[in-house]
């Protein structure tokens, strides 16, 4: 078994302080970007505990990895938090794994992460994500997402998929496909099962409890 792993606690040069300012007015207090070559993956895996993550398909060579950690302010302890917080990321043989850890347990104070992976859309992801927002959009190979609190949101190709399994345990799922409507909501777990997709990829979404939104397109 092939397997190598390294922390940015360990690659200071990877993981630096900035003072930019994110869309919403946060302050991104640690910044990380790195490129993993595509060759010999056959599967992403991303777990990450709280946070908005976004996932997207591109036709680009290599897998992409961007974090941002934010605060309301610079300084203090949500500052002292953000630093503790590790990005580890391994490779076991076909498989790329890509995990935020050492999360704040009790408080956040006001920390907050925004995730963005680029991945050759050809390639199977498997997505876990405690609480958050988690959006996939334009893969065309099989998805697994898994999320425990919060909105899932899933866009693909439908000449891509072969059938949708969705379940939300408290809250509502929701599926557009072929130009219809399918949903299933209520406090009892509830399911949406469908196939009759052209293409050969299956899309297996689950949230314990909130929303699931997904949408195959033309």
């Amino acid at each position: 078994m092939n397997k190598t792993a390294w922390t940015l606690a360990a690659t200071a040069a990877l993981l630096w302080t900035t003072a930019l300012r994110a869309d919403d007015g946060d302050v991104v207090v640690r910044h990380f970007v790195k490129q993993f070559p595509a060759s010999g993956i056959e599967r992403v895996f991303v777990d990450v505990p709280v946070g908005d993550v976004v996932i997207e398909g591109s036709t680009a060579a290599q897998v992409e990895l961007e974090v941002n950690l934010e605060c309301a302010d610079r300084g203090g302890s949500c500052e002292e938090l953000a630093q503790r917080v590790k990005v580890v990321f391994s490779r076991d043989e076909g498989e790329l794994t890509l995990r935020v850890k050492e999360w704040p347990k009790s408080t956040n104070r006001g920390l907050e992460a925004h995730i963005r992976v680029l991945m050759p859309r050809q390639i199977d992801l498997r997505a876990d994500l405690g609480v958050g927002r988690l959006s996939i959009a334009g893969l065309e190979s099989d998805v697994t997402a898994d999320l425990g609190v919060g909105q899932l949101n899933v866009t693909l190709p439908l000449a891509a998929i072969a059938s949708v399994s969705a379940d939300a345990g408290i809250g509502d799922a929701g599926l557009i496909a072929a130009g219809r409507r399918y949903r299933s909501s209520g406090l009892v777990a509830r399911e949406i099962r469908w196939n009759k997709g052209p293409g050969k990829s299956r899309l297996e979404a689950d949230c314990g409890v909130g929303q699931i939104d997904i949408r195959l397109t033309r």
